[in-house]
């Protein structure tokens, strides 16, 4: 089974997502960090959307190149089309992060309860920005 031309099960696929999940894992740091802060002056759901968005744009520009060997026409227009992707799919994460979040309250300290919530709604995330970003690193954009 290929997913966005992937073969999960070849050895270069799995070094492409290990090479993937370091970036990803310094965009996380990003994102917890940007969240954290923004949590103390604004809500969390709010919060993760800005710091998603820019540990995202981080993650896709240095992925582009250095994970998914992509394409170098357009890359602006690529990035504008992986910031739109992002902003649905963390405007659903972020609906989640708040229920969450709500949930973990009454236990924890509400940084203790976010970052619960991030680590949860993380690994379905990675996986669909894996697939999104190589498919559109790769896509052949104009004539053949």
């Amino acid at each position: 089974m290929e997913l966005a031309g992937v073969n999960p099960t070849s050895p270069r696929a799995r070094h492409g997502l290990m090479r993937f999940a370091v970036v990803a894992g310094c965009g996380w740091l990003i994102d917890v960090v940007c969240l954290l802060a923004l949590s103390r002056i604004i809500e969390p759901d709010l919060a993760n959307v800005a710091s998603s968005l820019t540990a995202a744009s981080f993650v896709y520009v240095v992925s582009h190149r250095y994970v998914h060997d992509g394409r170098p026409s357009l890359v602006g227009l690529r990035l504008g089309a992986y910031a739109a992707y992002t902003l649905g799919l963390v405007l659903i994460a972020s609906l989640a992060l708040a229920r969450i979040v709500a949930a973990f309250q009454p236990y924890a300290a509400p940084a203790v309860a976010i970052v619960c919530a991030k680590i949860i709604v993380t690994p379905p995330q990675f996986l669909c920005n894996f697939v999104t970003s190589r498919f559109l690193a790769r896509l052949r954009v104009g004539a053949a």
